[in-house]
């Protein structure tokens, strides 16, 4: 016969399994972690999830996104649940957290606000806690900003969502209009003239060589013959090289777009003035 003792600890495993945990998205500004959440979890652990993940926060609002892409603040465990629920619809559930001072932030169900008030003025009398590893830069310009902000008051929570709601209605028309018919049509007029103006780029390409090769040379009155000479063979071999790089251009034009006729004359050109040079 089992004692009370056992029982005990058998009854404490078989909770332990039935606790079920899910995941879901914390988002503060640009910054997203995982969390862990129970079944049936109360707004009050959900709180203290926050802050845990986010030690830096003082006060905290909660809010989740309904259906009609508003943002809801949850107060109390049957909103917490609505928000549950409507997870559904929109795949992984997602808390969106804002940072507020404590005199702001609303009562949550099953919490006593002026416990948890006179619990952070006793840590702030008994001194400011330290945290581990040595603090950067960027920690003590973010912690500065809160403080201004809370200093002056100003609600960021107005601009925050009418910002969220204008990037969804920009990313729904864009998406609206790139898929559209009438944008496909567009797209391919667009993908013809990258096209073209990629061929005359080469094309322009291959004239600065060919007027490259036509670099004129200057002998002076007291030149031998050998020197001329040699002076003519390097601008032969000069003028040679810029044709060849300037038909390399203007056939690179033609792969680019076969139906480009100026490609083509200018490929001429090019062979002709190559055949006058070797002349």
């Amino acid at each position: 016969m089992k004692t009370i003792e056992e029982e005990k600890v058998v009854t404490e495993d078989v909770n332990v399994e039935k606790v079920i945990s899910k995941t879901v998205k914390l988002v503060f500004g640009e910054d997203i972690r995982w969390a862990q959440l129970p079944v049936n979890c109360s707004i009050g652990l959900l709180r203290d999830i926050v802050r845990d993940r986010f030690p830096g926060l003082k006060g905290v609002l909660m809010k989740y996104r309904d259906p009609e892409g508003d943002l809801i603040t949850i107060t109390t465990n049957n909103e917490l649940r609505l928000a549950e629920s409507s997870s559904g619809l929109q795949g992984s559930l997602r808390f969106y957290v804002v940072e507020v001072s404590l005199d702001q932030e609303p009562a949550y169900e099953g919490l006593k606000k002026e416990e948890e008030v006179h619990e952070d003025v006793k840590k702030t009398s008994e001194g400011v806690e330290v945290e581990k590893g040595p603090a950067g830069t960027d920690d003590w310009i973010v912690q500065f900003a809160r403080l201004f902000k809370n200093h002056v008051g100003f609600d960021s929570d107005s601009y925050l969502d009418l910002h969220e709601v204008g990037m969804k209605l920009y990313s729904e028309a864009m998406e609206d209009t790139v898929t559209s018919e009438k944008a496909q049509e567009l797209f391919d007029v667009a993908a013809d003239k990258f096209q073209e103006m990629t061929a005359l780029a080469l094309f322009n390409w291959g004239n600065v060589h060919v007027s490259r090769a036509r670099k004129r040379i200057f002998f002076s009155e007291d030149c031998s013959r050998e020197s001329v000479l040699a002076q003519v063979k390097i601008a032969y071999d000069w003028a040679k090289k810029e044709y060849m790089r300037a038909g390399m251009k203007y056939q690179e034009a033609l792969k680019i777009k076969p139906d480009f006729y100026e490609g083509l004359l200018a490929l001429g050109q090019q062979q002709f003035e190559q055949a006058k040079l070797c002349w």
